[in-house]
């Protein structure tokens, strides 16, 4: 592990004992923790394996794993909103479409915009196991998107959720999606 993998693991260690342990049972009540979790981002929480030149700190993915693992000490609930986010950041690491890409990641990965994933109906859709629940057509300027997704995590109205739909004839679109736009 690098000093700088450490130090990050250090600070994480030491905001989830002061700032984290003292919320756990509101959490566990329904309070969101999110000064807690723009804290964190600020702190690299969510960019340890997003490079320098994107925003992120450059380390590496066990980092980001190794980030997710401390906040569980702590709070299980919150360790998910974590990874909800860090995967966020790693979609749109990876996301070949570089408007989004550069409009969204180093704020997802920095923690100032909120993000989670919809990707559990997709996930469990293409192991055979449910249908897909969004479908998208089209259109003259993007896609139409149609449906509903019961179970996303980590998402409020000033949030952005990274999710998947099925464009018939085409196979699949991911895309990132505000919380408040309009139905």
């Amino acid at each position: 592990m690098t000093h700088s993998a450490t130090t990050l693991l250090n600070a994480v260690d030491t905001q989830a004992t002061q700032e984290l342990a003292p919320l756990v049972n509101a959490i566990d009540e329904g309070q969101y923790p999110q000064a807690y979790l723009q804290n964190l981002g600020a702190m690299g929480g969510f960019s340890a394996s997003v490079p320098v030149d994107q925003g992120g700190l450059g380390l590496d993915l066990s980092t980001q794993v190794n980030v997710t693992t401390r906040v569980s000490r702590e709070c299980g609930s919150t360790a998910f909103m974590v990874w909800c986010q860090s995967t966020c950041a790693w979609y749109l690491l990876n996301a070949a479409n570089a408007p989004v890409r550069e409009r969204y990641l180093a704020q997802v990965a920095r923690g100032e915009l909120l993000a989670g994933t919809g990707m559990s109906n997709t996930v469990k859709h293409l192991a055979g196991i449910e249908k897909i629940n969004l479908r998208a057509t089209r259109t003259e300027n993007g896609y139409e998107i149609s449906g509903s997704l019961p179970w996303v995590s980590n998402i409020g109205e000033d949030h952005l959720a990274i999710v998947a739909a099925h464009v018939e004839d085409e196979g699949y679109i991911m895309f990132a999606v505000r919380g408040n736009t309009l139905a």
